[in-house]
């Protein structure tokens, strides 16, 4: 199958060099192909495959997050949400993100409105030739941001950052927290 020609700046999964990683590579294999066929991989596979697809993944983060992090209470929560917000509800408004407005529910509806869950105008764009732009997945809202951080990252710096930010982002914010500038807030 011929995928098509991309500016490969949307990150590590959507790189040709990421299909033989360890690991990583099948579901880099699936988001490739979600790019070269963005409503047939999406509607036509239904959300409980969206969701087994992102498993192997969230097991290795956890593990990471237990591994990493100083194993409290708030390191499971934030492990939690992590799971929750980025690993499910990116599917999930990612899902939806690729449904014409009249086949999505109401509240899909609303929360898109708000920007909790992906917008469809919003992703399109992502979908659309030159490739490098809205590249997140949960709700577009770092968009503004991530977009000129990682328009043209090359192949190692784009895999080293995003393996580093997904090992130790729960430790990270754990110890954020943690400080006496945000330990009020917990």
């Amino acid at each position: 199958m011929r995928m098509p020609t991309l500016r490969f700046c949307t990150g590590p999964l959507i790189m040709k060099k990421t299909l033989d990683l360890p690991v990583i590579g099948g579901t880099a294999y699936g988001f490739q192909m979600h790019h070269a066929f963005p409503a047939e991989s999406t509607r036509g596979v239904g959300l409980y495959r969206l969701f087994c697809d992102t498993v192997r993944l969230q097991w290795i983060l956890l593990a990471c997050a237990a591994f990493f992090s100083g194993r409290s209470a708030l390191a499971a929560q934030i492990a939690y949400l992590k799971l929750l917000m980025a690993g499910y509800g990116s599917q999930l408004g990612h899902y939806f993100a690729h449904f014409p407005a009249n086949k999505r529910p109401f509240v899909v509806t609303v929360l898109q409105k708000m920007h909790l869950l992906l917008p469809s105008k919003h992703h399109s764009v992502h979908h659309r030739p030159p490739y490098n732009k809205h590249l997140t997945s949960v709700s577009g809202l770092t968009d503004v941001i991530m977009s000129r951080l990682l328009k043209n990252l090359q192949f190692i710096p784009s895999v080293t950052l995003w393996m580093f930010l997904s090992a130790f982002d729960v430790p990270i914010i754990e110890w954020l927290f943690g400080t006496p500038l945000l330990h009020g807030l917990v």
